[in-house]
């Protein structure tokens, strides 16, 4: 990835390699959850609760940037202080883990991050989700499930796009046997 430092920010798109944590709680959750994927963390001077974000972040030597006018390209909302650059991922689900499969999740993206926090509280480890469909990296997503996110960072998301080889029948008895091929 372009180092974030010297990236030219903009409005969050899927096709992105990397997404945004907005606001220091989601952005702390996500730095002591994975720290390797977080790439660079802005701050705006309005933001006066500083010392612990800069401490975790000098400690994981994640970049932090302060820059007003980010926020602008980033988040339109005026109350967005602080928020994070991460790296999107991919996980391999744990065949020692209970599983949920969303087959095709649409809707709104904090109705997705609900979906997650459920998952989690449930006790399910890993959460395959079928794709097209809701979009598991976008900022209203991350930011609604973010405690159950980073909190269970084995959380873990199969993105399988429907028009994939391995994916041929509807049925889901075979979609699930399918899906036990990537465990």
């Amino acid at each position: 990835m372009t180092s974030m430092t010297n990236f030219s920010l903009k409005q969050y798109r899927k096709e992105q390699d990397y997404s945004y944590t907005l606001g220091a709680y989601a952005t702390i959750e996500v730095i002591q959850a994975r720290p390797e994927i977080v790439e660079v963390v802005y701050v705006h001077s309005a933001y006066r609760d500083r010392s612990v974000l800069e401490t975790l972040c000098q400690q994981q030597h994640i970049p932090v940037v302060q820059q007003d006018k980010a926020f602008a390209k980033v988040d339109r909302k005026e109350n967005c202080f602080v928020f994070g650059v991460f790296s999107k991922y991919s996980d391999r689900l744990a065949s020692d883990k209970p599983h949920i499969l969303l087959v095709h999740p649409a809707g709104d993206m904090g109705n997705l991050g609900t979906i997650i926090r459920i998952t989690a509280g449930l006790g399910f480890g890993n959460l395959g989700i079928v794709t097209p469909g809701a979009d598991h990296f976008h900022p209203k997503t991350i930011r609604a499930s973010i405690k159950y996110l980073a909190t269970y960072c084995h959380l873990i998301f199969l993105l399988l796009h429907s028009h994939s080889p391995r994916i041929q029948e509807t049925h889901i008895s075979d979609l699930v046997h399918q899906i036990s091929s990537y465990v």
